[in-house]
């Protein structure tokens, strides 16, 4: 499956617009996780950024499964947010265009 941020995909052309797809993760951290990483890299955020990377896999995932089920080639336009849900908890959302290819 292609997936891309632009809204074409160069040497091929969109046969048909199939719709928009979607794909969201929520990924806390556990409390321990936050003590351990303060206690051992004070500047550093890696737990933080490994729950997100892994939420945005899971959620990326999750849309291009959606664009399957729909018969696209490919995802066009895709976007991506985040938000806090609470102290622990990250919400991603993976969103884009499913298409078909020529």
């Amino acid at each position: 499956m292609i997936v891309v941020p632009s809204d074409r995909i160069e040497g091929r052309r969109v046969e048909k617009t199939l719709g928009l797809v979607s794909g969201s993760a929520l990924r806390a951290n556990w409390l321990g996780n936050d003590i351990t990483s303060v206690l051992r890299h004070p500047e550093d955020s890696v737990i933080y950024e490994k729950t997100l990377d892994h939420a945005l896999d899971k959620a990326k995932s999750s849309m291009i499964k959606e664009a399957q089920h729909m018969g696209a080639d490919a995802v066009v336009g895709t976007k991506f947010s985040t938000a806090m849900i609470s102290g622990h908890t990250a919400e991603v959302l993976v969103y884009g265009t499913a298409v078909k290819l020529k």
